[in-house]
């Protein structure tokens, strides 16, 4: 018998979703930190929402300073400035933004985390 004529359906496994979030800051005191959505864009587009909505002034001059997918991010902040790190889990994120941050500050400390990771979709 000729096999040929039969096609072999493989088994298939669970498909994911992405899910993104994002981080967005101002020069006027704003901050706006999303997870969970579908989208860069429309991670992006409520970081930046949230920033202009916390800032002290109405010129917020806020801009995203990261995005991140199916994985983890932290922000850290130490008196020469903040800086964000994402990674598979917030351990490991933490463990790169706290080494980038004592590169300049002595005083860092963890100010957000967050994961968002992608959602079995069948």
């Amino acid at each position: 018998e000729d096999s040929s004529d039969y096609e072999s359906v493989e088994p298939r496994g669970p498909e994911w979703d992405t899910r993104w979030g994002a981080i967005a800051r101002g020069k006027a005191g704003g901050w706006g930190a999303v997870g969970d959505m579908l989208s860069e864009k429309s991670a992006a587009a409520a970081a930046l929402k949230q920033c202009k909505a916390t800032a002290s002034t109405k010129v917020a001059d806020c801009k995203v300073t990261i995005t991140y997918y199916n994985q983890c991010v932290v922000y850290v902040w130490g008196s020469a400035g903040g800086v964000s790190s994402s990674a598979i889990d917030i351990p490991t994120a933490n463990e790169r933004a706290m080494a980038r941050c004592r590169e300049t500050s002595s005083d860092c400390e963890l100010l957000y985390s967050n994961c968002s990771y992608g959602r079995q979709i069948n």
